[in-house]
């Protein structure tokens, strides 16, 4: 039992100091790279939310299953179901060089 304590003690210890240096790293990471810091993450948040298996493939694994376990927002607007329980599979045309042009 006190071998767990300060585990997590010690566990939340690195955890805190590891925050409060990308606290002080990322602004400038994110200003050098151009990325307004303020939109990050409501940008993030929707992005992630609105991924396809074509996206996941492309950028993350290209073996992904169809049954991945990320949630995202049903683009079928006249579904009663308004989250999927999985990123789907768009059915993109795959001729172009990214997903995000496919979609257009």
């Amino acid at each position: 039992m006190k071998g767990d304590m300060l585990f997590l003690l010690a566990t939340g210890i690195l955890v805190a100091s590891a925050t409060a240096a990308a606290k002080d790293i990322c602004p400038d990471i994110m200003k050098n790279a151009k990325i307004d810091g303020n939109n990050f993450a409501p940008l993030v948040s929707h992005s992630i939310h609105s991924l396809t298996l074509e996206d996941i493939r492309f950028y993350f694994k290209t073996d992904a299953p169809e049954d991945n376990n990320i949630p995202t927002v049903n683009a079928d607007m006249e579904s009663d179901q308004r989250v999927l329980e999985y990123a789907p599979l768009a059915g993109y045309d795959d001729s172009f060089s990214t997903p995000a042009i496919e979609t257009v």
